[in-house]
């Protein structure tokens, strides 16, 4: 169980899961227009439904850390602390500030 073993089978996951579900890419952002049943056409984006999946799984299909709060800031050890709201300018700015292996190894 190295960290080089653990990133290989991470990869290993994901890379299989982002080919099939590149293809599936334009029918999720493009309208279609269907004919339904009642014989009156509709525009439509397909989407994905509910994955029922075990915290491990979760954890790996989502790409958070294991053990780590995903609403806010506070460390996995102490998570009834007051912490910061993780929010979407907090992740761009570390992405902007830390090279993806500082991100990867140390954050």
């Amino acid at each position: 169980n190295t960290p080089a073993f653990c990133k290989f089978k991470k990869q290993l996951f994901h890379s299989p899961l982002a080919c099939i579900l590149h293809s599936l890419c334009a029918a999720m952002t493009v309208p279609e227009t269907v004919l339904f049943s009642n014989q009156y056409y509709c525009c439509i984006i397909y989407s994905f439904t509910a994955y029922i999946a075990d915290y491990e799984e979760q954890v790996l299909l989502s790409c958070i850390m294991h053990g780590w709060c995903l609403k806010c800031l506070a460390h996995q050890m102490d998570l009834d602390q007051d912490a910061l709201q993780c929010c979407c300018e907090h992740t761009e700015l570390i992405i902007k500030e830390l090279d993806l292996q500082t991100l990867w190894n140390k954050f």
